[in-house]
């Protein structure tokens, strides 16, 4: 488990070594190298309560996804191939077969209302507009939590989100997330090492 963590460091640090500021404007969000068939092989959704379970593995049957705040509204997000991507553009995608060209709306305002009828193409004004009173998450940022009672962390940079995983304590799951973001430069020179001991930590946690 504790290699699938190291990859994912791995794939930041080398992000971060090939990243050009001056090309940053030029720069688009990450594409999802995801087939839909991969994807309904291993995920299944129900259109008619908007939950999303796997399909086989250890987690087989275990209803898919992470709860976490994104700009102070409640979303769902599912790990996939390293991709932490949000329940309800998953769904669309299941559904029509195609990404969406544009920002989804909840139509009733919940963002963890996945049901494909609640579910429409819209822009950022309208889904501000159509946002009901915001829900608390945690206060870490970047850490969500699971119906399992476990917790996930994720960094982000240059637009992409990296998925670090599951973990079984708030604590490792913020451990996690700052190892990761000593690895992203707030500067020209900002340059740091992995803090060895606490990645051992985290790596033996990792689920």
């Amino acid at each position: 488990m504790n290699t699938k963590f190291r990859q994912i460091l791995k794939r930041l640090r080398a992000d971060i070594a090939a990243y050009k500021p001056e090309e940053a404007t030029l720069i688009k969000s990450k594409p999802r190298n995801i087939a839909h068939s991969d994807l309904i092989s291993k995920l299944k959704y129900d259109p008619e309560n908007g939950k999303f379970h796997w399909r086989d593995g250890q987690r087989a049957g275990m209803e898919a996804g992470h709860y976490g705040n994104t700009r102070g509204k409640t979303y769902v997000r599912i790990g996939f191939k390293g991709q932490a991507i949000l329940a309800h553009v998953l769904a669309w995608f299941v559904v029509h077969g195609v990404w969406p060209t544009s920002e989804l709306d909840h139509k009733d305002g919940d963002g963890t209302n996945n049901r494909i009828e609640n579910l429409r193409l819209g822009n950022r004004d309208v889904n501000n507009s159509n946002t009901r009173k915001r829900v608390d998450s945690l206060a870490e940022p970047n850490i969500g939590y699971v119906a399992s009672g476990k917790f996930t962390a994720l960094v982000k940079f240059n637009k992409r989100t990296y998925w670090l995983g599951t973990f079984p304590t708030l604590e490792l799951a913020v451990k996690a997330r700052n190892i990761a973001e000593k690895l992203i430069p707030r500067s020209e020179n900002h340059r740091q090492e992995l803090d060895a001991p606490l990645l051992k930590t985290v790596e033996r946690s990792y689920d």
